[in-house]
């Protein structure tokens, strides 16, 4: 939803993504994949963000500070600069 929202705010002109501590991302909760809702037609949550970062109209830059494990690799390829 952030991403959404900087697309087309006019005074957002670049985007910068980093962690927390010592850790860009620590992955997913494989648990959750358990408890996802397989009745709906709506893509899970991860595929919605990797589909919002792919076409993001700004450029993205991604302060990594520590591990990147999981859908964190994965979102660094679509950045335009990883730091």
């Amino acid at each position: 939803q952030a991403l959404d929202q900087a697309a087309t705010n006019q005074d957002v002109h670049v985007v910068v993504l980093t962690g927390e501590d010592s850790a860009f991302t620590s992955g997913n909760d494989v648990n959750a994949f358990e408890k996802r809702d397989t009745t709906t037609s709506e893509p899970p949550a991860s595929i919605v963000f990797l589909k919002s970062l792919a076409t993001f109209p700004k450029p993205i830059i991604a302060k990594v500070n520590g591990v990147a494990i999981g859908i964190g690799s994965t979102m660094l390829l679509h950045c335009d600069l990883v730091y």
